[in-house]
């Protein structure tokens, strides 16, 4: 069985630089700075949720009693980064996996290398065996393959990763998703990218990670994007908005029937913003089912009409159907929804996704969740200009 790896939050760990190749003590290094970034790999990847860096551990019973004393007595500082391509990218796998590992001196890194199998499949949750490596890299390299990788959700997909130590890091890339020949060549390639930055580490540029937009950029969304930038400070007593993430194209069976979903937040716990945008005709459709009813169709809802320069929306003020069951609430609306009419995009703001999403009423909401937040934001939505 497979020994799983606990990655650790990052706390303020002393981490500096490291010397390829050389077969010596070396610096300390940080192994965010060592592991492939989004602008390593072409547009269209995004960082996956199995990213992470901290102290390597062994949480799993499977694990050898080498590697569960590697890990226990070295402290060893580690970074996997998953790198997911969001669109098909000729000659690109789907699937990047990046691996850095600093331990505390040249000699436990030849002991964590030497357990590189049990070691890299614990940490990418493959089942990795070694083969013959096709290049020589750092002062000494392995090659491990697969048949049944884990891309996006499918299993049974060939993986090719390259291993090599450097001094006391080791490291490591895996390809996966494409023929192995393909797969072969962009771990190859990635690998010597990696290899370079572990020689000559550099800090994390701003942004070099920044996903949240890559899922606007794609070119199979076939709708218009309207938004409210990166950051969006309405005034008015509003509290600043700021993007936290955007998902597109949402296939069918994959949400409610929109094809892009835009969340902003805020600081602290209340909750921010979420735009949804719709093509007219799947909107229509929803427009007729009980969940695409809630809160605006009821006789007890408030709606507030407002022209717009490219359109015309509407915000509602409402309740859960449950609270208007023997009448209307005297109290004000305990929710604020907004549908904007975009002409070619239908925009819908704060519109609940499932039957029960509603809160009760003696939640407390965030700012947004009245008239003039919803106002602010309708008023505020301008058109993303196309990827390119």
């Amino acid at each position: 069985m497979i020994a799983r790896l606990g990655v650790l939050a990052l706390s303020a760990l002393a981490l500096g630089a490291a010397c390829g190749g050389r077969e010596e003590a070396v610096a300390p290094a940080d192994p965010a700075e060592l592991v492939l970034r989004l602008d390593d790999l072409p547009a269209g990847y995004r960082v996956g949720d199995d990213s992470g860096c901290g102290e390597l551990g062994v949480t799993s019973e499977g694990a050898s009693a080498a590697l569960a004393e590697l890990a226990l007595e070295t402290h060893t500082s580690v970074c996997r980064q998953q790198l997911e391509a969001q669109r098909a990218v000729e000659g690109s796998p789907p699937l990047v996996e990046s691996v850095a590992l600093v331990f505390p001196d040249v000699a436990r890194a030849r002991q964590g290398f030497l357990l590189r199998e049990e070691l890299l499949s614990a940490l990418t949750g493959e089942e990795l065996e070694e083969t013959s490596a096709p290049v020589a890299l750092g002062d000494e390299t392995a090659a491990l393959t697969t048949d049944d990788a884990l891309v996006l959700g499918q299993t049974g997909n060939d993986a090719y990763a390259v291993a090599w130590r450097q001094g006391s890091i080791v490291s490591a890339v895996l390809a996966a998703g494409l023929t192995p020949a393909e797969d072969e060549a962009a771990a190859v390639a990635l690998a010597r990218v990696q290899e370079e930055r572990v020689a000559s580490p550099s800090p994390l540029p701003p942004g070099a990670n920044d996903d949240r937009e890559v899922a606007l950029d794609s070119p199979d969304l076939g709708i218009p994007v309207w938004w409210l930038g990166r950051d969006f400070a309405p005034g008015g007593g509003l509290p600043p908005l700021a993007l936290h993430d955007s998902f597109g194209p949402i296939e069918p069976g994959g949400g409610p029937g929109n094809r892009v979903q835009i969340d902003y937040g805020l600081e602290g716990p209340s909750p921010g913003v979420v735009l949804q945008l719709w093509e007219p005709g799947a909107w229509r459709v929803f427009l007729g089912t009980e969940l695409g009813r809630l809160v605006w169709d009821s006789e007890c809802a408030q709606a507030h009409e407002l022209e717009l320069p490219a359109g015309r929306a509407v915000v509602y003020g409402g309740y859960a159907p449950a609270e208007t069951a023997t009448g209307c609430p005297s109290r004000p609306p305990d929710d604020w929804l907004a549908h904007v009419d975009l002409g070619d995009v239908v925009v819908a703001v704060n519109v609940p996704v499932c039957l029960d999403c509603l809160l009760p009423p003696d939640v407390p909401r965030g700012p947004y969740n009245s008239l003039a937040g919803m106002e602010a934001v309708v008023r505020g939505l301008s058109e993303r200009p196309a990827a390119g």
